[in-house]
């Protein structure tokens, strides 16, 4: 659980460090060091809303599994449904791009039993397995840095 931990809060640092150097280079020219923060496309995603909404994923099943073992089970739902519904949508093309298998059916399946046997080992085993979507997440992320 603290490698977990440690992961989301890595990644929300890199992001609002990301963020923040973002905010001082929109009126200078694209350097070296900026092209990476460049997008000349705007339909298409940039790399600090890819690893933000990645690390926005992670915490939110971080918190629904903290929810579910704390007897909460209605609160983890919209923890469980938040990356399904908003965030996954957004990178899908990007996670192609990147080379990363689909996890969407994961999210969905993670969902389903958690609404319906919140105390179950399935669920348990959704966020342990390395097949999981947790994994699957930290995976995205490793790949992408």
């Amino acid at each position: 659980m603290k490698n977990i931990l440690k992961y989301v809060l890595i990644t929300l640092v890199v992001a609002l460090l990301v963020l923040g150097i973002r905010y001082y280079l929109p009126s200078n020219p694209p350097t070296k060091t900026s092209e990476l923060f460049y997008n000349s496309e705007p339909e298409k995603l940039l790399d600090e809303d890819y690893i933000k909404n990645l690390g926005l994923m992670q915490g939110h099943l971080i918190a629904a599994k903290d929810l579910l073992n704390g007897g909460t089970p209605e609160q983890a739902q919209s923890h469980l449904e938040h990356p399904i519904e908003e965030l996954y949508g957004e990178i899908q093309d990007k996670l192609k791009e990147e080379g990363v298998d689909d996890f969407k059916q994961n999210l969905e399946a993670l969902y389903e039993k958690a609404k319906y046997h919140p105390y179950s080992d399935e669920v348990d085993e959704q966020f342990e397995e390395s097949e999981g979507s947790v994994a699957k997440i930290e995976s995205a992320i490793e790949r992408f840095f």
